[in-house]
């Protein structure tokens, strides 16, 4: 008998302490959850207040979390965002380059992908966004969520593409510049080689520009260098390139033709829009021009020989007295 109160007496003091070790197992658990509750306010206030637009995601797509400038950017209350997919109202190139970012993230062991996106506002202008997505995990290693911060760069993008443009085109003008030019030519003459075409190089200088300069000043020399850069484009075809290679030099590519008629078709439009005068200011100024023609494969097979054929042959119509142009003849 006393054995049996002896072993209930013990039972209860070791269900005593499993109660008392229960509890404060529990009240450490309360406790780290209290941590864990204040730290994730504490994130979501600070990501709240950032100016990237964070949000986080399921693999599915659906949105758990937006930020104010998330919301802000797509100008979508927030209540709308939660619980949708966002891939539903994103763009069909942007939804596969999404898809692809997750399945990489799955597949991989990267910790996260930068990637530089176009979206649009919610005025539909274009905006630069530079996406830096990553996996969420549990403490298993498992992803249960994708978290995706984005930074605008469109006013860097606007940048680069002015800077871009500046290089290759004319600070002046605003025509493509030499380097443009060289590039170009060099797509026409693999095409017209591949294609067994013609094609026309033609140089254009400008009769008697120096004087405009020296009588007149540098100042209307550039606003009627501007306005010959636009009647020599309108009198091109869509295909025709002009460039200018400085001072009063032009030079026109004219592919794609079938006989040398054709690059004298356009050439003539050219000198035709020129039969009007200029009005540069206060100024009556009357432009004429010394043009050289060089035709592909004729009268050279490259850049360089093209080039010092079309400048010959424009020498050659100033020489023979200006106003005219002069298809180039071996000497």
């Amino acid at each position: 008998m006393k054995k049996a109160e002896d072993l209930e007496t013990r039972s209860l003091v070791e269900a005593h302490r499993m109660l008392h070790e229960l509890r404060m197992h529990q009240a450490e658990l309360e406790k780290q959850n209290e941590v864990l509750r204040k730290e994730h306010a504490l994130y979501r206030a600070v990501v709240e207040e950032q100016t990237d637009l964070v949000c986080r995601w399921l693999p599915d797509t659906t949105l758990t979390f937006v930020n104010k400038a998330y919301c802000d950017h797509f100008d979508t209350p927030r209540e709308q965002l939660l619980g949708n997919r966002f891939k539903s109202w994103l763009p069909k190139e942007t939804q596969e380059v999404t898809q692809d970012t997750i399945e990489r993230l799955v597949n991989t062991k990267l910790s996260s992908i930068r990637k530089e996106e176009l979206n649009h506002d919610s005025q539909g202008n274009p905006r630069w966004i530079m996406w830096s997505y990553s996996p969420v995990k549990d403490d298993k290693g498992r992803i249960v969520e994708f978290q995706s911060v984005g930074r605008e760069i469109t006013e860097r993008k606007e940048l680069e593409e002015k800077i871009q443009h500046m290089a290759y085109h004319d600070l002046l003008t605003g025509i493509p510049n030499r380097m443009l030019f060289a590039d170009r030519l060099g797509i026409v003459l693999a095409r017209a080689k591949r294609n067994s075409k013609k094609a026309g190089i033609v140089m254009l200088d400008l009769d008697n520009f120096k004087d405009v300069n020296d009588t007149l000043g540098h100042d209307v020399g550039d606003l009627l260098l501007k306005s010959v850069a636009e009647r020599i484009s309108q009198a091109l075809r869509e295909t025709d390139t002009v460039a200018r290679f400085g001072g009063d030099e032009f030079v026109l590519i004219v592919p794609n033709i079938e006989v040398i008629g054709d690059a004298m078709q356009v050439v003539q439009r050219v000198m035709d829009r020129f039969q009007e005068p200029f009005f540069i200011d206060t100024h009556h100024l009357v432009v004429t021009m010394s043009i050289g023609v060089a035709i592909y494969p004729n009268d050279g097979t490259d850049y360089k020989t093209l080039l010092k054929s079309a400048d010959i042959a424009m020498y050659q119509a100033k020489q023979a007295g200006r106003a005219q142009y002069q298809r180039y003849k071996k000497a």
